[in-house]
């Protein structure tokens, strides 16, 4: 019988694998800048809030976060090879 879930070198299952970013389609993306964009909408007023940052995928760990916004207190993205 299969496990359930596979394990990297590691031992991290799941949501622990840090090290393979994927596209929507489940394919590993190749290295280069990517933006992560995280998007905030308050319905009853009507207000919009978006962070980017620019993240850079490849051979050694990366990390970055953006300015605090109004709505997003705190935004970070990090890569870890």
């Amino acid at each position: 019988m299969a496990p359930a879930c596979q394990a990297d070198r590691a031992g991290r299952t799941g949501s622990q694998r840090r090290d393979v970013i994927k596209d929507l389609t489940g394919s590993k993306v190749p290295a280069g800048t990517y933006r992560f964009r995280v998007e905030c909408s308050w319905w009853p007023s009507m207000r919009y809030e978006e962070l980017v940052v620019p993240l850079t995928v490849g051979a050694g760990a990366a990390g970055a976060k953006a300015k605090p916004g109004r709505f997003i207190p705190y935004f970070e993205a990090r890569y870890y090879p």
